[in-house]
């Protein structure tokens, strides 16, 4: 500590936030018995944050100066909201290794501010895949909360990596969201699926942010109108007995019309491959499916959720594989039923890859629809990535 200098500030603490500023007060007193020439530096702040109107002065001895420390952190994501120390420098030209330090403590409030896009705002499909990206440009981490909605609630969301997202300061993530309609017209023109998703970040931080969208689901079976083409007649060949010619009767006057069954076989063909197409098409469309396959990249807490439909109304055995790599040793697969009253979960690990779930006659009393499958990392292990294959059978 240097005895022929002393340094005071005022206030020697200021909170502050981004992008306001605040300013210090700073007096020098040579205290010595001859004329000095002190410097001034400052220590612990960017430079672009402060301005110092005291650099080298000259101060008669028992005299003092003053000058001011003007503090403003920018409104950026990088300006992260603690707590700083800036350190006010003063040291003596005639023995430089004389100097005095006084700290200034600095408080960064936090800011909050996000935007929220979401992409597309319309799909049109069975189920409606969406991407809502949210661009955190606080000063401090975000936890949100996503909540999807529709008109007539007839929609389920799903969402990965989670509801519940946790974005860091000036950093992007974008959230998977699939619309899953509970209904979906037989035939006629498409349902319109009109929604919102509310992202709402912690309680206090800042307003919620509604974005839009709409989902576009086709009927199940279309029917158009077709429009049966001409159907040209074919030529043939004419073997003319001359000898049954009558007097007067040129060749050219022997009549050539096609024959009346032409027509005829022709409209029984057009119906029977229109029969024969209709019979494929409700096979398709009314016949279950024999399982159910899906993709997915966990990160450590982190679940991923699939709708699915049962085959039967009765009794099933559902027989689950899973088959991921990354650091996890286990993962957990769950069934939900509709109304959520029924939830089982079962794990696979590397040595034991497949489950199988029973479904007995009380749980089906639920609906065939509306049964929720869900992967989830559980562990701490680290990220996975992988598939899963459901395979139905009917239990007799």
């Amino acid at each position: 500590m240097a005895d022929n200098v002393r340094v005071t500030v005022k206030p020697d603490r200021l909170r502050l936030n981004p992008g306001e500023s605040g300013e210090v007060d700073i007096t020098i007193t040579n205290v010595s018995n001859v004329v000095d020439v002190f410097y001034t530096e400052l220590e612990g702040l960017d430079a672009s944050w402060v301005r110092l109107d005291v650099d080298a002065v000259s101060i008669m001895p028992n005299d003092a100066t003053s000058g001011i420390l003007t503090i403003q952190p920018p409104r950026l994501s990088a300006t992260a909201a603690q707590t700083y120390t800036a350190i006010i420098k003063v040291a003596s030209r005639s023995d430089p290794s004389l100097q005095q330090s006084v700290p200034v403590v600095v408080d960064v409030e936090p800011f909050y501010s996000f935007e929220v896009d979401l992409r597309p705002q319309k799909a049109t499909g069975a189920r409606g895949f969406y991407t809502l990206s949210i661009d955190n440009a606080s000063n401090g981490p975000l936890d949100f909360n996503i909540v999807g909605r529709d008109q007539e609630d007839l929609c389920r969301f799903f969402y990965e990596p989670h509801q519940r997202p946790n974005v860091p300061a000036g950093e992007k993530l974008d959230v998977s969201v699939l619309a899953d309609p509970r209904q979906r017209p037989m035939w006629g023109r498409p349902k319109n699926y009109t929604f919102t998703l509310t992202t709402t970040p912690e309680q206090g931080t800042s307003e919620p942010v509604i974005s839009t969208g709409v989902l576009e689901v086709p009927p199940r079976i279309t029917v158009k109108r077709l429009r049966v083409p001409n159907i040209a007649r074919p030529t043939r060949s004419r073997l003319i007995n001359l000898s049954r010619l009558r007097p007067g009767q040129s060749v050219d006057d022997t009549p050539s019309a096609s024959p009346w069954w032409w027509n005829k076989w022709a409209w029984i063909a057009y119906g029977a491959l229109a029969v024969v197409l209709l019979i494929w098409l409700l096979v398709v469309l009314l016949s279950p499916g024999d399982g159910v396959s899906g993709r997915f990249v966990l990160k450590s807490g982190n679940e991923i959720s699939y709708p699915i439909t049962l085959p039967t109304a009765g009794p099933s055995l559902i027989e689950a594989t899973a088959e991921w790599k990354g650091g996890s040793g286990a993962l957990d697969l769950i069934l939900t039923s509709p109304d959520e009253t029924s939830v089982e979960t079962l794990t696979v690990t590397p040595d034991a890859r497949k489950v199988s779930f029973i479904i007995d006659s009380v749980e089906v009393s639920q609906g065939v629809s509306n049964w929720v499958f869900t992967v989830q990392n559980a562990s701490t292990g680290g990220d996975v990535q992988g598939g899963f294959k459901l395979e139905f059978s009917k239990i007799e």
